[in-house]
């Protein structure tokens, strides 16, 4: 026996496990939102506002199953970065509008 202390084990890595527990492109999930939005948005007007709604609402779903995946995190946060955006771009058409021709 050796009168050397014992080395001590190093605490685990603490990026190394976040990296491999998020995975996907945001960008792609941006960009495959919007597309998925634009497609809501124009068949809304032909399709009974229930239809309408139960769209969003599985998009919504989807982002959130996304999420919770370990493999599609940044996919799923894409996805609800693009709603974010739709509905702040709606909200400036919106003001705009009003603004323009009176309420």
């Amino acid at each position: 026996m050796s009168d050397d202390p014992p080395e001590p084990i190093p605490p685990p890595s603490r990026g190394k496990s976040l990296a491999r527990r998020v995975g996907g492109s945001i960008l792609l999930g941006l960009l495959v939102g919007a597309l998925v939005q634009v497609l809501i948005f124009a068949v809304s007007s032909s399709l009974p506002w229930q239809l309408v709604l139960v769209a969003v609402l599985a998009y919504l779903v989807l982002a959130g199953v996304a999420i919770a995946a370990k493999r599609a995190t940044r996919f799923g946060a894409g996805l609800l970065f693009a709603l974010g955006l739709w509905v702040v771009i709606l909200a400036g058409v919106c003001t705009g509008t009003l603004g323009r021709y009176g309420a």
